[in-house]
């Protein structure tokens, strides 16, 4: 669309009534600062005297203008899948009826949701949103920009596991004298939340926790690497964990 209009009709007899009626295009429709912006074809000629002239572009005057993305949001609908605890709050989606709001008529763009729960922990019904992770794709994908918001929300349930949880020793690290960081592998929780103690002491105590000396709380956790620092140990003394 024009701005300012400084164009003239050049050669039009003194005393006609002829008019321009400018329409611009840009050189192409993607984004882009610093464009090309030159008068079409379907301009032309006005007012009483314009059926005794014909129109020529050639050499008309040039402008240039931006193309910024246009933003877009997201309407519809979708459900997502129900799973068992796995210390995260991930979400995977099951039926897909969302949709694009704002996109130009043939562009090719599609949209491609990321899904997480509120929170990581057990229970019925919970809130599933679309994330900041979720993205454009498409060819024209990149003339467009996402908004989530007011974006559709549905709910799913995290189930609590029944599989025991699975972890395992590694070899400790930064020994001293007197310290030493004690080291295991979470491989898996069993499906619910799990709560994570470190025992140690001079002697075993085997599968019977109150049998150990010592105790390190290290709270509920995901899977993954765990480590605890231990201190005041005895130097010289020899000492078990688990």
């Amino acid at each position: 669309t024009i701005s300012g209009n400084s164009l003239t009709l050049v050669t039009t007899n003194a005393g006609d009534a002829v008019t321009l009626t400018p329409v611009l295009v840009f050189t192409n429709k993607t984004i882009g600062t610093g464009k090309m912006v030159v008068l079409a074809p379907s301009s032309s000629l006005a007012g009483a005297d314009s059926g005794n002239y014909t129109l020529s572009l050639a050499g008309a005057p040039t402008t240039t203008a931006n193309i910024t993305a246009k933003e877009l949001t997201v309407g519809g609908s979708f459900t997502a899948n129900n799973k068992v605890y796995d210390g995260n709050s991930n979400a995977t989606i099951n039926v897909n009826s969302l949709t694009l709001v704002g996109t130009n008529a043939g562009d090719a763009v599609t949209l491609t949701p990321v899904l997480s729960f509120a929170n990581e922990t057990v229970g019925a019904g919970k809130t599933v949103v679309l994330t900041a992770a979720s993205s454009l794709a498409g060819a024209d994908s990149g003339n467009y920009t996402l908004s989530l918001a007011g974006a559709p929300t549905t709910t799913a349930d995290i189930t609590a596991g029944t599989s025991a949880p699975e972890i395992a020793n590694n070899a400790p690290t930064g020994v001293v004298a007197t310290a030493v960081w004690m080291n295991g592998n979470l491989t898996s929780t069993g499906g619910a939340p799990t709560t994570v103690w470190v025992f140690w002491g001079a002697s075993a105590g085997g599968t019977n926790f109150t049998s150990w000396a010592n105790t390190n709380d290290m709270g509920s956790r995901a899977t993954g690497t765990l480590t605890t620092n231990v201190t005041g140990l005895t130097p010289g003394a020899t000492y078990y964990y688990t």
